[in-house]
This record gives C-alpha cells, structure tokens and sequence, in this order.
C-alpha cells in the first residue's frame, strides 16, 4: 500500500468465483494475480462491515481494530470489471455504479463514532 496518508487512494479488489482468481489495484497499479480458489459461490444474507476487522460473522465493534481515516465511492458488483471499467473508476470518468453496493445510494447504520459528510473533494477556486 501506498504510504500516501494525507492524499486520496483508490484501492480495487477483484475476485472471480468461477477461476478463483483475484487481484489488487492501487492508484491505477495492479498486482499481480493470484489464485485462491475456484468454483465458489457466496450463500447467505450478506453483511458488510466498513472499516472494522471482523473475526466472525457479524462479530462485534472493537475501537483497536477500526479504520481511522476517510472512506468514499464504495461500489461492490457482482461480476468482475474489465481493466477500462476499473481504470474509468479510479480516473473518476464516467463508470456505471456498483450493482450489489453503490455508494450514492447506500442505506446503511452508523455504529461508533462515525463522521457521515457530504463529498469534500470538489476544487477550489
């Protein structure tokens, strides 16, 4: 990861079920990829948790395991994006919003002491 603390990063995650392959983008780099495992399908009533390490399913909140820093533009689909999707994203062009979790229209719970904001990235004149 980039060491990169006061400036924004993007950070992309793959994974194909089907191959069991996946890979990381960061700020446009992308690793290399790895095989994990194949065939395999998410069953159940997903939670997601951002910013908070989770040892069990829907486990607890503990305040020396959390995210201390600014999370935006959170998509999740359900199908894996081609290199020009994921490059569109993380240039901030145009993309087509996430499928399974688009930020833009989240319904969500705040749990701790959580900061919600409007987008503070836009330029100054």
């Amino acid at each position: 990861m980039p060491d990169n603390q006061n400036e924004w990063n993007s950070v992309c995650w793959t994974w194909d079920g089907r191959t069991g392959l996946t890979q990381v983008w960061v700020n446009g780099k992308r690793s290399i990829r790895v095989k994990i495992t194949t065939d395999t399908v998410l069953a159940g009533t997903p939670i997601i948790i951002l910013g908070q390490e989770q040892d069990t399913y829907g486990g607890g909140f503990d305040k020396n395991q959390c995210f201390v820093g600014d999370l935006t533009d959170v998509h999740m689909w359900n199908y894996v994006l081609d290199i020009c999707e994921i490059q569109n994203y993380m240039n901030y062009f145009t993309f087509k919003p996430g499928n399974v979790l688009n930020w833009k229209a989240l319904n969500y719970k705040v749990n701790g002491e959580v900061l919600v904001e409007s987008n503070q990235s836009g330029g100054c004149n």
